[in-house]
């Protein structure tokens, strides 16, 4: 290991922390950064892979002082422009609670121990008799980050200057959703380009199904796998008029199909 190497280790996520800072707060309207905004598990990791992979824009490093692929979570009320991924917040959910009770790759041990701390359940994987507590605890007051997807799917359609991407049509029809996103930055690029990339980074090649693996199954629609009636129930008081809004729902007629 060299000596950069050392001290970068030495340091943790701070070098990379004061860059994003940098860059958030000063730099990234000149260097014209690319901010892939989203609420967590909503494929914003995929999304932002793809953006970089395609226009040979590195996501954020250390001490960058490039144009850079900025990864984030959070309420912006600057009205940055930015890339806003949404996505079937029901679906959220279901991937926010494997994330929070199952250990995986992409070292969340500490949130899974902090989380069985707040969720005594006798048994994490009976989701459908857990799941309308978590709901509850989640869409009021979350953890890590301290953000409600309620108020972050607002910001995100409010936001004048923002490009809203929902991960259903990256899924189904990935080449015009990225054809969107490069226009939005003013990147010409070829179908090719856009088309290598996609297939680059299929999400069905890496979904393994396992709750052990960062990628479980990046379905759409997993969440009907999950819910019943109390669980839906619960959603729906908090968060339902926001399928609604989204257009993921047209009514609350859903809730007739929860068996």
């Amino acid at each position: 290991m060299n000596q950069t190497s050392e001290i970068l280790r030495k340091l943790g996520n701070l070098p990379q922390l004061l860059t994003y800072k940098l860059h958030r707060n000063y730099l990234h309207t000149n260097l014209q950064d690319i901010i892939v905004n989203e609420y967590p598990r909503s494929g914003g990791t995929w999304i932002a892979k793809l953006i970089s992979t395609s226009t040979r824009i590195n996501k954020l490093t250390p001490f960058s002082l490039k144009r850079s692929v900025l990864h984030e979570h959070l309420i912006d009320s600057s009205n940055a422009k930015q890339i806003y991924v949404l996505r079937d917040p029901r679906d959220v959910i279901i991937s926010n609670y494997f994330h929070c009770f199952f250990t995986n790759e992409m070292n969340n041990a500490g949130r899974v121990i902090k989380m069985k701390e707040e969720f005594s359940f006798d048994n994490y994987d009976n989701v459908k008799d857990n799941l309308k507590q978590f709901i509850s605890r989640m869409l009021t007051k979350p953890f890590a980050p301290p953000l409600l997807l309620q108020d972050f799917i607002d910001a995100a359609l409010s936001n004048p200057n923002g490009l809203v991407i929902r991960y259903e049509d990256m899924k189904l029809t990935p080449l015009e959703t990225m054809r969107q996103i490069v226009d939005f930055y003013e990147i010409d690029l070829s179908d090719e380009t856009l088309t290598s990339a996609i297939e680059q980074h299929d999400i069905s090649h890496h979904a393994t199904g396992r709750r052990d693996r960062h990628i479980r199954k990046g379905i759409i629609g997993d969440w009907k796998n999950h819910f019943n009636a109390d669980s839906a129930q619960a959603f729906n008081n908090l968060a339902g008029r926001h399928l609604i809004k989204l257009g993921y729902e047209e009514d609350e007629s859903w809730l007739n199909q929860i068996e």
